[in-house]
């Protein structure tokens, strides 16, 4: 029976296949290019090749740094020599990979194409960069009809040039309509789903903080058993270390600004460091200030520390107020706001110095500093204090209106701020005086209904450290004086008295704390204690002493202008609503996606169904009767349809001999197969509908039975009564 097997031995034009070949090899490519444009490149418009190669591959790499730090905060190296775009860079590796990806269409080998598929499709949600959902329909289009081309085997007629042309005319159709086009153009189909699958590597990474990083949703203080870090001192003091901060106000807490916030102040920083201001030593610097020692050496005063994290979270670096200043290994900073590690998996054990204890006695030194006679040392600090001044009250004062009301009904009008905040003793008087008379603490709560855990103190009059730090740190800005909210750990006095000089000290978790930090102008951020469990816990300075100066006498002072408040807040507002409308699209983009791949695969089928049939009918109608004959009967068994006697013996007469059978024994071949064809779907027509009535049949068996047993059990009980 070897002889019936019918091959198509009707080949296409070999100028056609290439044609085909080189127009999915365009198509692929083009997916594949314009997701890495979308990551990081750029091309302007009119201009494919502008500069040199190397130029524009600096500029793809400086922009990509950009676009990853102001994402993410990933801080890349730049490079110098950059070109005015990266067209260059992209046309040739657009051209290069076209010749690529057409040797492999030639040679047939579509596994090679999984060196361009698998890092398609996943880099995006290791980078939560591109490629939009145009690219990655194109790139999908092009594996797809990689694979019908392969399918045919280099058969190719007008036929197959034409159904890759209708599936890419199709594509740049769909994506055009407006509707459609208004929603490709929002990159990052991954976003949502990257964000998720961060959190959680986060989490297995770093390991979770017990307070939770500014999410104030839980109403239970539990902190497990175990040792947070180790710490080694040559002087054991007691120190508040601060790690997680809470930087802006979110739905339900606190949490970082955006990436972009922190990136594009990094040169400002550096500007403010070169002239010896760091902001994590600040006190530190004013205290150098004061005693004289600032751009020498007070041994006396220096303590070397050396942390190592246990079951806290090894994300942070964590770091007292008394830091003295330098450069933390295999650490990032965050714009001056907290620092964290870059060390994978993550960075556990680092040392720095720090000063003997300020935050206990940060009035008086707030006192001595600005009673202190001005210098060339102190006129430097100032002017670059003034710069760092203004950035910190645009970004520590901001509020939500409703916020802003809720703690005007509860705690009464913010009081004069003409110099931009009530005096600092006047403010750190009414928030503890409130927090002390007006708030129970418990470590258990239940919130009602609509209540905000950001300021449920206000509402509840209950709760633990963290509704403490969030709601003192609402009420001081409030009051016009830059806050923040800090989780991180205590080292208590006591726990110095049980340290040993030199000596490793493992600090429990029960040590993790939440509290506020409020920034003094001229002196920096220190933190103010609201709970009166800690307050009994940690050394408190004496806020009597040094804050009747409630002027600030920065000489260089910037005061903060209303209206770049103003932009910025609208500025935000505008961000948090392009955030959210692009959260809500993600569902329809991944619909119109899904659409475009359905659509491209029934279109393949249905292609594959015609064109096979189609060369089934060049055969079956053609002038080689002998063949049509053999065609027919191999096609008859493909399918499985009935073969008659009559129809094998013509069969087998003409495949193992040389008769060749005339036009009516062909015609006959042809309509036998037809009959058999139609007998076949009315068969399985008639299988599907017996199948149905019997399930039908059963359907009502089943449910009569539940019937009659009903009526059994209602005569039952009718009985039992009688």
């Amino acid at each position: 029976m070897d002889g019936l097997e019918y091959t198509d031995k009707t080949k296409g034009n070999k100028y056609l296949n290439a044609i085909a070949q080189l127009i999915i090899s365009i198509i692929l490519t083009w997916g594949f290019v314009g997701a890495i444009a979308d990551i990081g490149g750029y091309i302007r418009t009119g201009k494919i090749i502008e500069g040199g190669y190397q130029k524009s591959i600096t500029f793809f790499w400086n922009n990509f740094a950009d676009i990853m730090g102001n994402k993410d905060y990933v801080l890349l190296t730049k490079r110098l020599g950059e070109g005015s775009s990266s067209s260059t860079f992209l046309t040739v590796t657009f051209i290069l990979m076209v010749v690529i990806v057409f040797l492999i269409m030639i040679l047939g080998s579509l596994k090679f194409l999984l060196v361009f598929a698998i890092p398609y499709f996943t880099v995006p949600f290791i980078l939560g960069l591109g490629p939009n959902e145009f690219h990655l329909t194109l790139f999908v289009c092009g594996l797809a009809l990689a694979v019908v081309n392969k399918r045919f085997k280099g058969n190719v007629s007008l036929w197959n040039v034409g159904a890759v042309l209708l599936v890419f005319l199709i594509v740049i159709n769909v994506s055009n309509i407006g509707f459609v086009r208004q929603k490709l153009e929002s990159p990052q189909i991954s976003t949502k789903i990257n964000k998720s699958i961060h959190t959680k590597l986060d989490d297995l990474r770093y390991g979770k903080s017990p307070l939770g990083e500014g999410d104030l949703t839980g109403f239970v203080r539990q902190v497990p058993k175990g040792t947070a870090m180790q710490v080694t001192m040559d002087k054991p003091q007691s120190m508040y270390i601060r790690g997680f901060v809470g930087d802006t106000r979110k739905n339900d807490g606190w949490g970082i600004f955006e990436c972009s916030n922190y990136y594009g102040s990094i040169q400002t920083l550096q500007e403010i460091k070169n002239t010896g201001l760091e902001p994590h030593s600040q006190l530190a610097k004013v205290d150098r200030l004061v005693s004289g020692t600032d751009g020498g050496s007070d041994k006396a005063k220096a303590n070397h520390v050396k942390m190592v994290t246990k079951d806290a979270s090894s994300k942070y670096i964590y770091m007292p107020y008394e830091f003295s200043g330098g450069v933390i290994k295999d650490s990032k900073d965050w714009g001056g706001s907290f620092v964290t590690g870059t060390k994978f998996p993550s960075t556990k054990e680092y040392e720095y110095q720090v000063t003997e204890p300020i935050t206990d006695k940060w009035t008086e030194l707030y006192g001595k500093f600005f009673t202190k006679p001005l210098n060339k040392d102190i006129e430097t600090y100032f002017k670059a204090e003034s710069e760092l001044n203004v950035d910190i009250y645009k970004k520590y004062t901001k509020m939500d209106s409703m916020d802003v009301t809720i703690l005007r009904h509860y705690i009464g009008e913010p009081g004069n701020q003409e110099k931009g905040h009530i005096a600092y003793s006047d403010a750190i008087h009414k928030v503890l005086d409130y927090m002390d008379k007006e708030v129970d603490y418990t470590e258990r709560f239940k919130l009602g209904k609509g209540d905000n855990t950001a300021i449920s103190v206000f509402t509840t009059n209950r709760g633990y450290d963290v509704q403490y730090a969030s709601a003192a740190t609402l009420m001081f800005r409030y009051y016009g004086i830059p806050a923040r909210y800090v989780e991180g750990y205590i080292l208590t006095p006591d726990n110095a008295k049980h340290m040993q000089a030199g000596k490793t000290f493992d600090l429990p978790l029960s040590n993790v704390h939440a509290w506020t930090e409020i920034y003094v102008d001229g002196l920096g951020w220190v933190p103010v204690e609201t709970v009166p469990k800690y307050k009994e816990m940690m050394n408190q300075p004496d806020y009597s002493k040094g804050l009747e100066n409630n002027t600030n006498l920065n000489p260089f002072e910037q005061p903060p202008n209303d209206n770049d408040n103003q932009d910025d807040n609208d500025s935000n507002d505008d961000g948090s609503q392009e955030n959210e409308q692009m959260t809500m699209s993600i569902l329809m983009k991944i619909i119109i996606v899904v659409a475009i791949i359905l659509l491209i695969i029934l279109l393949y089928l249905f292609l594959s169904w015609y064109l096979a049939r189609r060369a089934w009918e060049k055969v079956f109608k053609g002038s080689d009767r002998k063949l049509a004959v053999c065609a027919l009967f191999q096609y008859m068994r493909n399918k499985d349809l009935n073969v008659s006697s009559d129809v094998r013996q013509l069969a087998e007469k003409t495949s193992y001999s040389p008769y060749v059978p005339n036009e009516h024994e062909r015609t006959y071949m042809y309509k036998m197969m037809k009959i058999e064809e139609k007998q076949k779907k009315a068969m399985i027509k008639q299988t599907r509908r017996n199948r149905a009535i019997s399930a039908l049949k059963l359907l009502r068996k089943s449910s009569l039975l539940d019937k009659n047993k009903l009526v059994r059990k209602k005569w039952s009980i009718k009985r039992k009564r009688g």
